[in-house]
């Protein structure tokens, strides 16, 4: 503790501490360190990892989900391409490539959901796209005018809820304002 009376202490313009009308700044080497004895363990503390190196949490079990047969077919809806393309993909075809000339979007299962937010940190609408379409999300986010448009209309009609109101990422609203 200080012998200084609070009456004696002032601050300075520079938030210094001025003792008997003298500003003096303190270096690092003139601060005290505690007792050897609070210190001693120091060295021995565990290393912690950084947060961006920070590990992901295991994987998880996948739970069972049913293979529900639709009476009234496949939910969901297709598109033709305006702009066809050819996506790489390693398959045992020999092919290297497979051409996307129409795109199938449908809603998610509520475990791809679960899915979906627990592999990514901060899934954004092009996550649950990419499931819903079977495409990669970094496809999905490429494609072109009036191709991402209808997949991002007919996507953000089977989004979860909690998306629509705001949640993480930007998405393309549906052309014609419904949500």
């Amino acid at each position: 503790m200080s012998d200084v009376t609070n009456e004696e202490r002032k601050t300075g313009p520079d938030g210094a501490a001025e003792l008997a009308g003298e500003a003096r700044k303190v270096g690092i080497e003139e601060i005290p360190l505690p007792p050897e004895e609070m210190r001693s363990d120091w060295d021995e503390a565990p290393e912690v990892e950084p947060a961006a190196k920070a590990k992901k949490p295991a994987a998880r079990a996948k739970k069972e989900v049913a293979e529900l047969d639709f009476l009234n077919g496949r939910p969901g809806k297709g598109f033709a391409l305006d702009h066809p393309f050819r996506l790489r993909h390693s398959d045992d075809s020999g092919h290297p490539f497979r051409e996307i000339r129409e795109v199938f979007v449908r809603p998610l299962s509520g475990q791809e959901v679960a899915d979906v937010l627990f592999e990514r940190d901060a899934a954004d609408p092009y996550d649950f796209y990419a499931v819903m379409s079977g495409m990669p999300a970094a496809v999905c986010r490429a494609l072109p005018g009036r191709d991402g448009d209808r997949l991002a209309e007919i996507g953000y009609g089977f989004l979860p809820r909690f998306m629509k109101a705001g949640g993480s990422g930007s998405t393309r609203e549906p052309a014609d304002g419904s949500s």
